[in-house]
């Protein structure tokens, strides 16, 4: 049985002007997992969360939620 992630990221970039922070990120929480986000300051976390939120525009990869690619949506 294969089951579908919640939420995944493929290849997530992600930045401010011309600095990147996110160098290809995947990721993926399925069904039934906690997840937690930690990190020092300044590794990327809440870039993260907006760019998955749609909230910071990805620069390259996408976002797929219920399988669905939502990348470029905002």
């Amino acid at each position: 049985m294969t089951t579908t992630p919640i939420i995944e990221a493929r290849g997530l970039r992600a930045g401010y002007g011309a600095g990147m922070v996110l160098h290809g990120l995947d990721f993926r929480v399925m069904p039934g997992e906690a997840v937690g986000l930690m990190g020092r300051n300044g590794m990327g976390k809440t870039t993260l969360i907006r760019t998955l939120l749609g909230l910071l525009p990805a620069r390259g990869g996408e976002v797929r939620v219920d399988g669905e690619d939502v990348s470029g949506e905002a």
